[in-house]
């Protein structure tokens, strides 16, 4: 496929993310969840064998963070219909735009804060793999050389609020907080185990997600 067509395919795909977005039950989340797959792929390939130059990469990832925003319709699976998988889809292209070297140190900031962001207003607790994809986005960060241990931080702060006063007033508890703490526990327990099978991994962030996880009940 010459540069040409990956061009093409980048802009066409990224203005698909945009179909629809901020409904739920069309059929154009279909759509958008494949295209976010499909350039999940590019920018996988970008890693290997450049194409893309800083202004692209820099709106593919601006387009990726608000279409992870954006998203309302968080359907995974259909029994009639299939896959949609939105969420997880966006994760596989956070995870390859996170490895590029493309990426600004501020920029792992952002893709952080979109990532609890997520957990924080889903509004329900990801049953399909979601929080494992966004937990290994957020590992590509965590193995770059020049990891924002800062960012990260507060990223666990981010992810752990909801969680902190879950049972002040007892059983009665904001279904929307249980749901975000439990989207915040999978991750970072998919995280920390990523973490200590990679003999790369630095240890500081693991000795973090532990800490974290303990405030939250593990």
């Amino acid at each position: 496929v010459s540069e040409k067509v990956l061009h093409e395919l980048l802009r066409a795909w990224s203005a698909n993310l945009r179909v629809g977005l901020g409904g739920t039950g069309s059929d154009t989340l279909f759509l958008r969840a494949f295209s976010a797959l499909d350039l999940s792929l590019l920018a996988a390939l970008d890693n290997q064998h450049p194409f893309l130059d800083g202004a692209e990469y820099a709106a593919l990832l601006s387009a990726a963070l608000a279409y992870l925003a954006g998203e309302k319709d968080l359907r995974a699976f259909d029994p009639r219909q299939g896959w949609m998988h939105a969420t997880a889809h966006t994760a596989d292209l956070l995870k390859f735009l996170a490895r590029s070297p493309h990426l600004r140190p501020a920029d792992q900031g952002r893709i952080l804060e979109a990532v609890a962001a997520k957990l924080r207003t889903a509004g329900e607790t990801f049953s399909h793999g979601e929080n494992e994809r966004l937990a290994a986005a957020v590992q590509s960060l965590v193995l770059r050389e020049d990891f924002d241990a800062a960012a990260f931080t507060r990223f666990l702060a981010d992810v752990a609020e909801p969680g902190v006063h879950l049972w002040d007033k007892g059983p009665l508890v904001d279904p929307a907080r249980y749901a975000a703490t439990q989207n915040a526990k999978d991750l970072l327990r998919s995280l920390y185990v990523a973490l200590v099978r990679n003999t790369a991994a630095p240890e500081p962030p693991r000795a973090e997600i532990l800490k974290t996880l303990e405030k939250l009940g593990g």
